[in-house]
């Protein structure tokens, strides 16, 4: 496997190893989802504000949570808060337990399985979105660029 940069962001080799980077969007599984664009991972910070500059410390460190196909992340370092995509279909940190926004389904890459995209299952069309210098891309992504993330299982 390929090794991390000094500042954690994975390889997509790194991300699956031999299993799809969909396979690893399992329950009671804790991952780090790898922006493609920012080359670093999705972060939850302390004020609850969402960005693609982190490493592996917990803050970019998620409980994936299944339920009928749909899966959800849950932030190790603030058990309380979900990713989730708002009501303009914008990345944060304040979703909840309760909270429909928090759902997502995993789309697999056809062209590299070593990706993933995430749309979300109350915003039609609108995926989980990181730009290249690490903020989150307002009004959500499509499944190009700013909407594929590795998956990196770590637990």
């Amino acid at each position: 496997a390929a090794a991390a940069t000094a500042a954690g962001a994975a390889t997509a080799t790194e991300t699956t190893g031999a299993a799809p980077a969909i396979s690893l969007l399992t329950a009671g599984n804790v991952v780090v989802l790898v922006s493609r664009a920012s080359k670093k991972t999705v972060r939850i910070m302390p004020d609850k504000s969402v960005n693609g500059l982190g490493g592996r410390g917990k803050l970019a460190q998620f409980v994936v949570e299944e339920a009928d196909g749909r899966v959800r992340f849950r932030n190790v370092a603030q058990p309380a808060l979900y990713l989730r995509l708002n009501e303009q279909a914008t990345l944060d940190g304040l979703g909840t337990v309760d909270d429909a926004d928090t759902w997502f389904e995993g789309v697999a890459n056809a062209a590299n399985p070593a990706d993933v995209s995430l749309r979300s299952t109350t915003h039609i069309n609108k995926h989980m979105g990181i730009l290249s210098d690490g903020s989150v891309k307002e009004g959500g992504a499509g499944t190009g660029l700013f909407g594929t993330f590795g998956v990196v299982q770590l637990k």
